[in-house]
């Protein structure tokens, strides 16, 4: 028993040890890996299956991960800057707080994953499926997010300045108090879409389809472009003076 204790005791004690941590991260790729706070930079991952993984805080910069299977996998706080992901799968992934800055996410599913508080400046989804995804306060600044879907995606107070949303699907999503100065939504699919007390100075809706949005309190100017005979006033905007 006494061996059993001083078993245990060793192990207490060096659980926090740079050595045991080491050992985590050199652990192949595998479903369930724990690599949180490794340094995996510019490594080779392509359909790489690391569903339920725990990359919390890990430096994965420019890091290629094309067609690679993250479902559910933990990367809060990850450093994913210009990281490849092209074809990943990221459903339910927690990704919040993320740096996405530059990444490449074309054609990624990333349905139901929260990105609260993440950075995707100048990250590229063009075809990216983000349907029901949480994007409270993102910065998706100068974002390209071409034919794009978000359906019922959750972008609150996030930062859409001059992101690039063209033929995009959005049904019912959620982008109040956003800010979309010089966004990009021509042709996009908007309808029943939540732009409540968003700031929509100079952003451009030509062909989009307006129908059921809401605009409550949404302020734009004379360099807002809106669709052939919609009347925003009756969606309840406000031109500002």
């Amino acid at each position: 028993m006494k061996t059993l204790y001083f078993g245990l005791f060793i192990a207490l004690l060096f659980a926090g040890h740079p050595a045991f941590t080491l050992a985590a991260c050199e652990d192949a790729p595998a479903p369930k890996v724990d690599w949180s706070g490794c340094k995996k930079k510019r490594l080779s991952l392509d359909k790489a299956i690391l569903s339920e993984a725990n990359l919390a805080q890990a430096d994965l910069q420019e890091t290629t991960l094309k067609k690679a299977l993250l479902v559910s996998a933990n990367l809060a706080e990850a450093d994913l800057t210009g990281a490849h992901l092209q074809d990943a799968i990221l459903m339910n992934a927690i990704l919040k707080g993320t740096n996405l800055q530059e990444a490449n996410l074309n054609d990624a599913f990333l349905g139901g994953a929260s990105l609260e508080n993440s950075n995707l400046q100048g990250a590229n989804l063009e075809r990216a499926f983000l349907g029901s995804a949480s994007l409270v306060q993102a910065d998706l600044s100068e974002a390209l997010l071409f034919h794009s879907n978000l359906a019922m995606a959750n972008l609150a107070r996030a930062n859409l300045t001059g992101t690039n949303f063209g033929d995009a699907i959005m049904p019912y999503a959620d982008l109040s108090e956003a800010n979309l100065e010089i966004a990009n939504f021509e042709n996009a699919d908007l309808q029943g879409a939540n732009f409540s007390g968003a700031n929509l100075y100079d952003t451009f809706f030509k062909g989009a389809n307006l129908e059921k949005v809401n605009l409550t309190n949404a302020q734009y100017n004379a360099n807002t472009t809106w669709p052939d005979r919609f009347s925003p006033e009756d969606h309840g905007a406000k031109l500002a003076e």
